[in-house]
């Protein structure tokens, strides 16, 4: 017999929660019942259950990650039971990303020596012009010159081992995009470029079109300019050091110091160290580079300094991985096809087919004194005189082509033959130069215009010898497998030649910025230079071939534009130039 509830005061509360979008049920999500401040969590069905709720109104609550919360007023009766169905609509998606950089990271605000000789900012010379300073280098991680460039955009580096560091620049490349020192041109760049270590560098500056009104010759494309750190006045010592470990044993180890000797003379010395096993056996690049130099200011408007820069490197050894034909290739690496039938076989990917004692290094040192002297409060007399000193060695087997058949140095199918790979460059290079220029300011309208006239000259003696194999025998070392290459040793050198090459450069050169109101500069520049050059080549035994000749060059180059300063942070320039 059922006794009927006499003065029951309390009800249920029950349901479940589904998604809105598709009707699942969903688990962990929690409902409370505000009031009451009582909480329950669904299970796998979705749903949930309170009992003994005392009657009245109430606020329920239902909360879940990924959902915007749900709210319903709900009324409980005595002694009957609420079923809800709630449906959660997803939360709307919001993600706040804070990005920190580093301020002034163009550089637009630092003057820059590949883009004017007058001292200004890049923001006011009419001309693309991008600068990488010493903190974002050291903040990315960028261990060599290469790998700043690589990140300015329509810039390409390329890390041929026969010509390393060279880049690409508006459809140009090799020497006609010139590479400078400390603002010097020491030779074409796929002459003497070489990996430079970032860490001994105070920027890298880059300066897109001609640029021969400014640099000399070849700069058609553009002009790279990797500046040193430099002594500055400081109280007390300053120091930094870097230290970098990653994958296949890659390191870096660097230190510099700062500091004064006396109330007038100051001193700055950086040394870096980097190496690599790299990702290739018996590759193993390496560059070490010391710079230092002094600064002393004898008189209140008087300035010398002293600088020395020395670096040896060796960058690598690998020179790439052979072409086999499809039919023997077990497997393919499709990067690459030819024509030919011929393509790259992924055993071969981490192989060196080069020689044991191969050589791809180089030692240069470079020697500077800049003096200035203000004449006037307006007049300031400049000077940089240098000496630069290189040596490059390549000793390699550069070529290794697979035999498809019995014939001339291919004595067995199937082999890889390096005779006709074998192949050795010396460079020794000497270079003596002096740079002297006026700079002068006036002021125009309360302003002040920046002028420079100069003069600079340089001689080069540059020495090429080489050789590769034609006459020598084939030895049993020069044909290697494919799949296990016994490296061998590089052998007798064959000398086909040397090439004494010398060159005389010449230029005058003037330059002024014209300010034409707070907001207006006029740029101009105009240059003559001259150049002779004479080129000997001589045979294995020292004597004179026909092939050698002299030349005379004469030629102008000038700029012409202007910069316009629209609002803060917002600068407009135009113009052109000829090289």
């Amino acid at each position: 017999m059922a006794v009927p509830a006499v003065g029951q005061t309390s009800g249920m509360v029950q349901g479940t929660v589904v998604d809105e979008g598709g009707g699942a049920p969903l688990a962990a999500a929690v409902v409370t019942i505000e009031e009451l401040d009582r909480s329950a969590t669904t299970g796998s069905d979705g749903a949930f259950s309170f009992s003994d709720v005392p009657a009245g109104d109430y606020s329920l609550t239902v909360r879940r990650q990924g959902f915007a919360p749900l709210t319903s007023r709900i009324t409980v009766a005595a002694g009957s039971p609420v079923r809800l169905d709630l449906r959660m609509p997803v939360a709307a998606f919001e993600e706040r990303v804070t990005v920190t950089g580093i301020r002034g990271e163009l550089g637009l605000g630092e003057s820059t020596e590949a883009g004017s000789r007058l001292g200004l900012r890049a923001m006011d010379i009419p001309a693309s012009i991008d600068v990488i300073d010493s903190t974002v280098m050291q903040t990315r991680g960028f261990q060599q010159i290469s790998d700043a460039l690589e990140t300015v955009p329509g810039v390409l580096a390329g890390e041929n081992p026969a010509s390393p560091s060279n880049f690409s620049l508006r459809g140009f490349s090799g020497a006609q995009v010139t590479v400078l020192r400390d603002g010097i041109w020491l030779g074409p760049a796929n002459m003497v470029m070489r990996p430079q270590n970032a860490f001994n560098l105070d920027r890298v500056e880059l300066l897109r079109g001609p640029a021969s009104v400014l640099n000399g010759q070849g700069a058609v494309a553009g002009t790279v300019n990797a500046v040193t750190k430099q002594a500055m006045a400081t109280d007390a010592p300053e120091y930094n050091a870097l230290f970098s470990y990653g994958r296949f044993n890659t390191h870096q180890t660097a230190v510099g110091v700062n500091g004064p000797i006396s109330d007038t003379l100051w001193y700055r010395f950086d040394v870096s160290r980097y190496g690599s096993d790299g990702f290739v056996e018996r590759m193993s690049p390496s560059s070490s580079n010391v710079t230092g130099n002094l600064l002393w200011r004898p008189a209140p408007r008087a300035e010398l300094r002293f600088s020395v820069d020395y670096l040896t490197d060796d960058v690598g050894s690998y020179f790439g991985t052979p072409l086999l034909p499809t039919a023997v290739i077990g497997e393919p690496l499709d990067v690459i096809t030819t024509t030919t039938g011929e393509g790259i076989d992924a055993r071969t990917r981490f192989l060196n087919y080069n020689v044991t004692d191969a050589v791809n290094d180089s030692s240069q040192l470079l020697l500077r004194a800049d003096a200035e002297v203000q004449l006037s409060d307006q007049v300031t007399l400049r000077n940089t005189v240098y000496n630069f000193n290189a040596k490059r060695n390549w000793q390699n087997a550069e070529g290794f082509p697979y035999c498809t058949a019995v014939v001339d140095v291919c004595t067995t199918v199937g082999q890889i033959q390096r005779y006709y790979g074998y192949f050795f460059v010396d460079h020794d290079q000497k270079l003596f130069g002096d740079r002297v220029h006026l700079d002068i300011r006036t002021p125009v309208g309360g302003l002040e215009n920046r002028a420079t006239v100069g003069f600079e000259a340089s001689t080069l003696d540059f020495e090429r010898s080489r050789g590769f194999r034609r006459q020598l025998p084939l030895a049993p070392g020069d044909m290697v497998d494919v799949f296990n290459p016994v490296p061998g040793t590089y052998g007798q050198r064959e000398l086909r030649g040397v090439s004494p090459t010398y060159i005389d450069s010449w230029a005058f050169f003037i330059e002024d910025s014209l300010p034409l109101g707070d907001r207006v500069r006029l740029a101009g520049a105009v240059r003559h230079d001259g150049m002779s050059l004479e080129r000997v080549n001589r045979d294995a035994v020292g004597a004179v071939e026909p092939s050698g000749f002299e030349r005379g060059f004469r030629w102008w180059g000038w700029r012409a534009g202007a910069v316009v300063h629209l609002r803060t942070a917002l600068v407009g320039d135009g113009g052109g130039s000829a090289a």
